[in-house]
């Protein structure tokens, strides 16, 4: 019988793909540093599920 998927995997999809065009709108300044943190966290958060 097939699993049905888990909607936790979908969502964090969903995070990802609304997270990373916003981020291409932070102000220059925090662009190289708050920006890359974010993004390495929900890329960890998705890699770690």
């Amino acid at each position: 019988m097939a699993r049905p998927e888990m909607p936790i995997f979908s969502k964090t999809f969903d995070l990802l793909t609304w997270l990373l065009p916003i981020t291409n709108n932070f102000p220059r300044a925090h662009r190289h540093t708050a920006t890359q943190r974010l993004l390495d966290a929900a890329f960890d958060l998705q890699y770690n599920l």
